[in-house]
């Protein structure tokens, strides 16, 4: 489905080069991945508007507020964020498993501060408060980390998925757990439903 001069993807995730419909990588990804620890950590998103056309108009024109992150973020997480977002795409952070090191890091040093005139009694408490967000971060950056394209994913591949006989899907699943995935290889596909009364996970060849 993705392709030049198309735009596709959530408005409020989507990176400058993808909100321009010019063609993406992994680093699209990346810029993502900024806009969701931004969001965990401030409990607000990075670019928003009334509509998805003025989402994209900040993506491509607005600073950052990184002055909105919280006092106790260590500062390897803040500059990781600069990296993430950064609308020059060569200047962005290449690979998000580097992103998992400056996570590891600040969960290791959870007292790291930038230089301050004073320090404050609660400060540890405050960098406490952010780490369940950066180990759940961190279980994103893995999650990425593992996805791999399958040979030849540079087309668009279309299918149709049988089910086994007698099997059909679950309604009552539908708007609670995921129904479907696709393995990392691309070559299976692992879905939710039923076979008589019986809940099941089915897994099929692509």
């Amino acid at each position: 489905m993705t392709g030049a001069n198309v735009i596709l993807g959530t408005a409020a995730y989507m990176s400058p080069e993808q909100a321009r419909g010019r063609s993406v990588d992994k680093r699209a990804d990346i810029w993502a991945y900024g806009c969701l620890l931004y969001e965990m950590l401030t409990g607000k998103r990075v670019f928003e508007g009334e509509t998805a056309s003025d989402v994209l108009a900040a993506v491509l024109r607005q600073e950052v507020d990184f002055g909105a992150l919280p006092p106790g973020t260590p500062p390897g997480i803040a500059r990781l964020l600069r990296r993430c977002l950064k609308r020059d795409v060569p200047s962005r952070l290449h690979d998000i498993g580097d992103a998992k090191i400056e996570i590891d890091e600040a969960i290791e040093s959870p007292a790291e501060r930038p230089a301050a005139p004073a320090p404050s009694k609660t400060a540890g408490g405050r960098v406490l408060q952010v780490l369940p967000w950066l180990v759940a971060a961190a279980l994103v950056v893995v999650l990425l980390s593992t996805r791999r394209a399958p040979p030849g994913a540079g087309d668009a591949v279309h299918l149709s998925l049988n089910m086994p006989e007698g099997a059909s899907v679950d309604p009552n699943l539908v708007t609670q757990v995921q129904l479907l995935t696709i393995s990392p290889d691309g070559r299976r596909i692992a879905f939710r439903g039923r076979n008589g009364e019986d809940r099941r996970i089915f897994l099929r060849d692509l």
